[in-house]
């Protein structure tokens, strides 16, 4: 599962272990920044793509280099 946040003009992914309803499993959370901004918070504009499939999901962050957008991979 994944929990897509933004607003905050910073980009930040986690995992954590929750619990919701009977149980826990493991959930992402994705943070997005923002592309147009001005406002960018210390960090270059940025926004990330996510590509789900059956196997889960994964995410790509584009961040801005100054010219142009620029992959950055999540550690």
């Amino acid at each position: 599962d994944a929990v897509l946040t933004g607003h905050l003009h910073r980009q930040f992914t986690a995992k954590r272990e929750v619990t919701v309803g009977v149980g826990s499993h493991a959930v992402t959370l994705l943070q997005v920044s923002t592309a147009t901004s001005s406002r960018n918070r210390s960090q270059p504009n940025a926004f990330a793509v996510v590509e789900a499939g059956e196997g889960g999901f994964d995410a790509v962050s584009e961040v801005w280099d100054g010219t142009r957008f620029v992959t950055r991979t999540q550690d």
